[in-house]
């Protein structure tokens, strides 16, 4: 059952990534990188992460006890995004996303998916 939750959060992570790069990300920019912070948080005792790396593909599964952050630089016109699902039966979850310190997602989940997403879309380079 645990390895069907990896299979199932990877498969929901990817798809999360992919939608966010459909999503417009608004005019060209100067930056050369973004600072992209992502946030977890909640009662569960465990959670189970995916989120995307600095060069854009995905994590693989951590699972960790909150709260738990992790900063990366990601270039421009990228799609980022965090998934979070409770390990267990009891407990929610919480995701929090920023990028260069203005809040772009949050996203709670205590009912039956165990989930929380947050996606953006970075603006291309010019």
């Amino acid at each position: 059952m645990f390895r069907s939750a990896y299979v199932c959060a990877a498969t929901v992570c990817i798809a999360a990534t992919l939608m966010a790069g459909c999503m417009d990300s608004g005019s060209p920019t100067d930056k050369s990188t973004f600072i992209v912070k992502y946030e977890v948080r909640g009662t569960a005792d465990k959670v189970l992460i995916h989120h995307t790396l600095s060069d854009g593909t995905a994590s693989e599964p951590l699972t960790v006890t909150p709260p738990w952050t992790q900063t990366v630089e990601v270039a421009p016109g990228m799609a980022v995004a965090i998934l979070a699902q409770r390990v267990g039966e009891t407990g929610n979850v919480r995701c929090r996303l920023t990028v260069n310190g203005q809040e772009t997602g949050t996203n709670d989940h205590s009912d039956a998916t165990h989930f929380a997403r947050c996606t953006a879309a970075l603006p291309p380079a010019r």
